[in-house]
């Protein structure tokens, strides 16, 4: 199939579909003419890749991945490194987690400094509504 009649059978944009080729995520054969030509294998390593990624991982950890994984649920099968590697993952998450805790409590301590009140969040004014 073509890389049109990928991103149909997906949902995923061919411009995402070639990075994918292009970071080793997915292989293409080319035809005489130079299209790209998929395998009807092709629609479900495109729906793993997508639920891999929704899930938070790296590219690096989806090309790591891609290979254990069963479908796009995505359940895995063992496969070497592969809890090593999601808890590389999880502490990774952890920390951004953490990160994304302090930046909260500085912006909410600016607003407390900033003479909003104690409800900071309820301070805000509602635009007028026209009538």
């Amino acid at each position: 199939m073509l890389i049109g009649e990928l991103s149909e059978y997906t949902g995923v944009s061919t411009r995402l579909i070639r990075y994918y080729e292009q970071q080793g995520l997915l292989e293409a054969t080319r035809t005489d003419n130079g299209y790209r030509h998929y395998r009807d294998a092709d629609i479900d390593t495109v729906l793993r890749i997508r639920a891999l990624l929704g899930a938070g991982l790296t590219l690096k950890t989806v090309h790591e991945l891609l290979p254990c994984t069963l479908d796009a649920t995505p359940r895995v099968t063992p496969c070497p490194n592969l809890v090593n590697t999601l808890m590389g993952e999880v502490q990774r998450l952890d920390a951004t987690l953490a990160q994304v805790g302090r930046s909260k409590k500085v912006i909410l301590d600016m607003l407390s400094r900033s003479g909003a009140g104690s409800d900071p969040l309820g301070a805000v004014e509602e635009p007028a509504r026209s009538a």
